[in-house]
């Protein structure tokens, strides 16, 4: 039996780490939890408690803080309604993509 997949936040979160230079076993001493904290939270949900200090102890701000808690919190929503946000995010991007262009 294989390991269940990342879901969207554990994606991003491993971003956000490789980014900064730090692996899980180092996020996971920064934010004083064990590591296997994280693989849960990468693979199955977030605990919301946790939410703002990773995102603080990784120093986010603006959109990226954003898009971190918001996929946070959805760990607990319905896989459907996390495609659906997946969906509207691109499009809105697509938007303001356009739009810029548009604006020359």
């Amino acid at each position: 039996m294989s390991a269940k997949p990342q879901t969207p936040f554990g994606d991003y979160l491993d971003q956000l780490l490789d980014e900064r230079g730090l692996s899980v076993r180092a996020f996971a001493a920064l934010v004083n939890v064990p590591p296997g904290s994280i693989s849960v939270a990468k693979r199955k949900t977030m605990n919301p408690k946790r939410m703002e200090s990773w995102a603080d102890a990784l120093e986010l701000t603006g959109e990226v803080r954003v898009r971190f808690c918001d996929l946070a919190s959805l760990t607990h929503a319905p896989e459907y309604l996390v495609q659906r946000l997946e969906q509207l995010i691109a499009e809105n991007k697509r938007l303001k993509t356009a739009r810029d262009r548009a604006r020359g």
